[in-house]
């Protein structure tokens, strides 16, 4: 299953371009554009993600970027170990 495949629609991938001047050694980077505004609290159940207590009053950008980082986290992981 790919990374694309995974991801909810209010996630893009981003091009593979590392941020930093030189790329870190056996470190994987993964990075996802994304748009609040196409969040659904169920994107957290559909990506198998729970949504901390401390989430469900705040607001979408703040989920979504809680939400994409934990996707990019767990897909950097699964680069390093696999």
């Amino acid at each position: 299953m790919s990374f694309k495949a995974t991801l909810p629609a209010f996630c893009t991938e981003r091009d593979d371009r590392l941020p930093w001047p030189r790329p870190l050694p056996h470190l994987p980077l993964v990075a996802v554009d994304f748009d609040s505004d196409g969040l659904q609290d169920q994107d957290f159940e559909h990506c198998g993600i729970a949504m901390p207590s401390n989430l469900h009053r705040a607001v979408a950008k703040r989920k979504a970027e809680y939400l994409a980082g934990r996707l990019c986290a767990r897909e950097a992981l699964r680069k390093a170990i696999g």
